[in-house]
């Protein structure tokens, strides 16, 4: 018992999220029935897919603010190449190297020019918005094949596919951060940029290929988006950027850089996409689900900073 409690006190997320998980479960009836959570899990597959990106990108110190606009962007750019005639398949890969184009812009700004991040990457999202209105005319894109429905509405084995690949991405995610060379040197960067230098990493580039990466995955989930809605549209993915970041801080992933693990963004996906679940079955409205996920965010940001203080 001693054992499980000082476990709990250290990973405050997964006891947040028992708590939270519990209080639902004792209110509202069925919250805890498998089809609910196969529900939940299809429904925060985005978000999650967003946030194991931004998680490796804050480990760094960094940020990315342009991931919202992102869903927007690929989603249309997707939607208009099948449209024009691609195959499904080539439609996917040449939007998911648009994604890591642009986050690869995003890191030459920040790496080269020196702009800091949340400059950059706030000046991209109103590009990239712009740039899926554009293509879009303003007008969602419909009409999608039966690739684009199975991919977002479709099941494996029983699982609905977006928690498929939302799992696999956290599993590759995780993999690189705590077995590869490249993910000591994200964690090495976050620490100490200038100290990492001296070490002999070329920080710059390692900083341009996770921003690359982080824009490759926001275009996987702006496909997953786009295949559950059935259109691309230009307008989808508002805000996005910040229930992917919450998600990630509420993990105990530092916004200082330099600490942070995949798992801990696992539980804070999940316990935003339960707070939202949750509220929406208690017919809360949406005003207040803004207001619980503003104060969830505060919460652990304070608890970051008490256990740095410590």
């Amino acid at each position: 018992m001693k054992g499980l409690l000082r476990f709990l006190i250290n990973n405050k997320v997964i006891f947040a999220f028992l708590v939270i998980f519990s209080f639902f479960a004792l209110f509202i009836p069925n919250f805890y029935s498998v089809n609910n959570i196969l529900s939940v899990g299809k429904q925060i597959a985005v978000n999650g897919i967003l946030a194991a990106g931004m998680t490796m990108v804050i480990i760094t110190g960094g940020i990315d603010l342009s991931v919202g606009s992102m869903l927007a962007l690929g989603g249309v750019f997707c939607a208009t190449l099948f449209k024009a005639g691609f195959d499904p398949f080539l439609a996917i890969i040449i939007t998911i190297g648009i994604g890591a184009l642009t986050g690869s812009a995003n890191g030459l700004v920040i790496t080269k020019i020196g702009i800091p991040p949340f400059i950059t990457t706030l000046a991209t999202l109103s590009i990239v918005r712009g740039a899926a209105l554009a293509i879009g005319g303003g007008k969602s894109v419909s009409g999608l094949g039966p690739v684009f429905a199975f991919i977002g509405r479709g099941e494996l084995l029983g699982f609905p596919m977006p928690l498929v690949i939302m799992i696999v991405i956290f599993l590759v995610t995780g993999f690189t951060l705590s077995k590869t060379r490249y993910g000591v040197h994200l964690y090495a960067i976050g620490g100490g940029e200038d100290t990492s230098r001296v070490l002999g990493l070329k920080v710059n580039q390692i900083k341009i290929l996770v921003y690359s990466i982080n824009g490759a995955l926001a275009a996987l989930a702006a496909i997953l988006q786009m295949s559950r809605l059935n259109s691309g549209q230009p307008l989808t993915g508002v805000s996005a950027e910040l229930d992917a970041i919450a998600a990630v801080v509420v993990g105990g992933t530092s916004l200082n850089g330099g600490r942070g693990r995949i798992i801990g963004t696992v539980f804070g996906v999940a316990i935003i996409g339960m707070l939202t679940n949750g509220l929406i079955l208690l017919n809360l409205s949406f005003y207040y689900q803004l207001a619980v996920k503003g104060l969830v965010i505060l919460l652990a940001v304070g608890m970051s900073t008490e256990r740095k203080k410590n």
